[in-house]
């Protein structure tokens, strides 16, 4: 077997419910405390998936994420959307690569304990 198909079987998943999401334009979901694992499969175009906890991850058609038991998480058209900023002030939040400046992690910290309240 392959690594991910073993890994995949060693979860025993099994089908709690199924979800297609689809956006056009600027748009963001934003989940709280998942107690399961997950999966999801980019099958068009691009987003973010940003992590209660850890960096976010640009995601492109044909990505797969498996994650386990989560924070919580939030899946977004553009990080503007995630940060609640405009894209003229994103460069004080996002790097060149794309890499988060200390400015947004601690506006995502502030984000996080806002909605566990």
């Amino acid at each position: 077997m392959e690594p991910l198909a073993d890994v995949i079987t060693l979860l025993r998943p099994r089908a709690a419910g199924t979800k297609v999401m689809q956006g056009a334009g600027r748009w963001g979901v934003r989940r709280s405390q998942v107690a399961s694992a997950g999966f999801g499969l980019v099958l068009k175009g691009e987003c973010w998936l940003a992590v209660d906890g850890h960096e976010p991850l640009r995601l492109a058609t044909g990505d797969f994420v498996l994650m386990p038991a989560s924070p919580g998480f939030t899946i977004a058209s553009d990080l503007c959307t995630e940060l609640g900023v405009t894209r003229q002030t994103l460069y004080r939040f996002v790097g060149p690569k794309g890499e988060l400046r200390a400015d947004a992690t601690k506006l995502l910290k502030r984000k996080a304990q806002n909605v566990s309240s």
